[in-house]
């Protein structure tokens, strides 16, 4: 993959399920957590960036057809095997991150609403034994108002945290499954000098891998 930062624009969406994204070149193999490849890390952020953003808006849970637009690429069989299956390891390892994630989550929130429960019933307690003693009352209060606190937050992690969660592990689940094809824009224009000159040519053939 070169070098050359990629910048950011929109993917883009056509009939049928099919989504189109310009790549600046091959992928090497993909490694978990591998750091040796930053340019290649800042591609496959981005790459996920978009296909979280457009992979969430198409109807249905059929995977699309990914189609990677090459710029200046010549064809190359093996490059292309490598980087369908270095984003096809990519998407399966960030879908077992999301899901991951929604473990803690749930767990999390499931012991704060333990939590919580707990406190509102041992501020009940406190409030009953205290009788007319004023200072056993507040305490009592003040108890009961933590409790409250904990199981709201378990409710915000709920509808505001998995929910996005959950969002993420179902598009990386679908794109895992994807068909990934390639086209070389730089062919395309040399195979057609009218396209190559019209004023379309340079926005279609140059556009960026969005982020």
């Amino acid at each position: 993959m070169t070098t050359q930062p990629p910048s950011p624009s929109p993917g883009r969406r056509r009939r049928g399920g099919e989504l189109r994204v310009a790549l600046p070149g091959y992928r090497p193999p993909y490694k978990p957590n591998d750091l040796s490849h930053p340019t290649t890390r800042q591609v496959d952020e981005q790459l996920c960036a978009v296909l979280r953003e457009q992979v969430a808006a198409l109807p249905g849970k059929k995977p699309p057809r990914l189609v990677f637009e090459m710029r200046d690429s010549p064809p190359s069989e093996a490059g292309e095997r490598q980087t369908r299956d270095a984003y096809h390891a990519l998407f399966r390892d960030m879908a077992g991150r999301h899901s991951d994630a929604l473990r803690r989550k749930a767990k999390r929130s499931g012991l704060l609403l333990c939590l919580g429960f707990a406190t509102l019933l041992a501020a009940k307690l406190v409030s009953n034994s205290a009788g007319a003693d004023e200072l056993m009352s507040t305490i009592g209060e003040a108890v009961r108002v933590g409790g409250w606190v904990a199981m709201w937050t378990a409710v915000a992690t709920v509808f505001a945290g998995l929910t996005d969660t959950v969002g993420s592990l179902l598009v990386f689940r679908r794109v895992a499954h994807a068909p990934i094809e390639f086209e070389y824009l730089q062919a395309e224009r040399d195979a057609d000098p009218a396209r190559a000159n019209s004023p379309h040519a340079p926005a279609d053939a140059t556009r960026p891998l969005a982020g």
